[in-house]
């Protein structure tokens, strides 16, 4: 994938809900665990690429920084799913 910032295994996302996964690449299937509840979600690896063309998550560097969290939600509280 040539995207931009596409998560890496391991890699932390949030979606525009606030809520942050780790990123993890199985082959056909992206699967996404809640950092703090440990749910997991499952797509497929052409479903999320679409989401992530589509801005729906977006990478951050540390869940526990505040500021960054800030930051990554007023950039996803301006995109709008259509």
């Amino acid at each position: 994938m040539s995207q931009t910032n596409f998560p890496q295994n391991g890699n932390f996302i949030m979606n525009s809900s606030r809520e942050i996964f780790i990123y993890e690449d199985c082959g056909k299937w992206v699967m996404l665990t809640n950092y703090y509840t440990n749910k997991r979600s499952i797509f497929s690896t052409t479903v999320f690429q679409q989401l992530w063309k589509n801005r729906n998550y977006n990478c951050i560097t540390n869940p526990e920084n505040l500021t960054e969290l800030n930051n990554t939600m007023r950039f996803a509280s301006r995109l709008i799913v259509k």
